[in-house]
């Protein structure tokens, strides 16, 4: 009878609104489901601008040697498997590290998850920007900026993150992104398609390019199987001249290619890009 009356009482707890319904109404639910209202909640929690702005400033500063190290692994990781998906246990057994390293170093795993997207997207831009100050002529530092950019998206570690986000819905982290990295780069490039075309088709002309260059990588694996002759991110020099030669034609941009990729030196501009080679360093 007492355990009748117990039953019954939690049914109605159930029914009840408030923190005492709510603690019987997660008892019933298995583990798999409160996982996902947990992951859920916590997505949630963590989308509000102002605290990805309040984790950005906290986590600006240059990143030490080993933070350097660890962020480069962590992105891979969060790169493949997400921000719910990857384990924080697992990026300390990879970089063979103490998990309390981690946590001290970095506060909690969102906090390494934005620095990682800051940290990757710092070093993007500055190695296009960098790759294409390097050259004064504007049609030589369009074709060293695309083919920069190009390169960097065809091998991508914060293309996957964004990626990533927009998958888990988290949609104020890749605007924060965008709102650090898309700015400098836009203008740098519209400001030399300006002076080499004009004020009225700068704009669209950059934006166009930006949009061939993410729609050409992300189709390459098509591109690849085809058996056509389309562009592909594996050869991001032969994917640049074919852009430019699209969007702003009436140049000799297999000429200009032939004269600027011997200065890039690119292999050895983009070696943050391989994992392998960070890790070893």
């Amino acid at each position: 009878m007492a355990k009748q009356d117990e039953q019954t009482t939690a049914a109605e707890k159930a029914r009840k609104g408030g923190r005492i319904g709510g603690k019987v109404r997660a008892a019933r639910l298995s583990p798999e489901r409160r996982r996902e209202i947990a992951s859920a909640a916590a997505a949630k929690r963590w989308s509000g601008e102002a605290e990805l702005k309040r984790q950005e400033e906290r986590l600006g500063a240059k990143a030490t040697a080993l933070e350097h190290r660890l962020l480069m692994l962590a992105t891979r990781i969060f790169a493949d498997d997400g921000f719910l998906g990857a384990n924080m246990r697992q990026i300390a057994k990879e970089a063979k590290v103490g998990l309390h390293t981690i946590y001290n170093l970095f506060g909690d795993k969102r906090a390494l998850y934005v620095k990682c997207c800051i940290h990757i997207q710092q070093i993007y831009t500055a190695m296009t920007i960098g790759t294409a100050e390097a050259f004064a002529d504007d049609k030589e530092r369009i074709y060293a900026f695309v083919y920069a950019t190009t390169h960097i998206q065809a091998d991508p570690a914060l293309p996957k993150l964004i990626q990533r986000q927009l998958l888990d819905h988290d949609m104020t982290l890749v605007q924060l992104l965008a709102d650090r990295m898309f700015p400098n780069q836009f203008e740098m490039l519209r400001a030399a398609i300006e002076r080499m075309a004009g004020a009225e088709r700068s704009d669209f002309c950059t934006l166009t390019i930006y949009g061939l260059i993410f729609g050409l990588v992300q189709l390459s694996p098509y591109s690849e199987s085809s058996g056509r002759d389309l562009p592909t991110a594996a050869d991001p020099a032969r994917m640049t001249i074919q852009i430019l030669e699209v969007v702003l034609p009436g140049v000799d941009w297999a000429g200009i290619a032939a004269k600027v990729y011997p200065q890039l030196d690119v292999e050895q501009r983009f070696r943050l890009e391989k994992w392998s080679e960070q890790l070893a360093a």
